[in-house]
């Protein structure tokens, strides 16, 4: 649960001064329960993926869709996260995206952030 972790500094300063941080999550292992009981609350987007390219390709596409729709619904003047979905669903929206990543051997997803 590195990504709590990395973000909650910034989350806990962030609120102080008066904003609102809205999360999404997959539903992946413990993370809803992390984040929940970290922040308080969490809005569960799709599901982590297993199988194969065509498998994980629908999944994929399909949460970016769910995200983009939960984007749209709660117009934020910001995302931010560990993964290329948030800007890939914010893209077009002229929502700035600030995207995190430490796994080097994922490459594709730089490119797509």
């Amino acid at each position: 649960m590195a990504d709590v972790n990395f973000y909650k500094n910034a989350i806990d300063l962030l609120r102080k001064e008066g904003h609102e941080i809205i999360f999404s999550v997959i539903d992946r292992g413990n993370l809803p329960n992390v984040v929940i009981k970290e922040f308080g609350e969490a809005t569960i987007i799709g599901k982590h993926s297993k199988g194969n390219i065509i498998t994980k390709t629908y999944n994929n596409l399909k949460r970016i869709l769910l995200l983009r729709n939960f984007i749209k619904k709660i117009d934020p003047d910001i995302v931010t996260s560990f993964s290329y979905y948030p800007a890939a669903a914010a893209f077009g929206k002229n929502i700035p995206s600030v995207i995190f990543h430490d796994d080097v051997e994922y490459r594709l997803q730089f490119r797509l952030c």
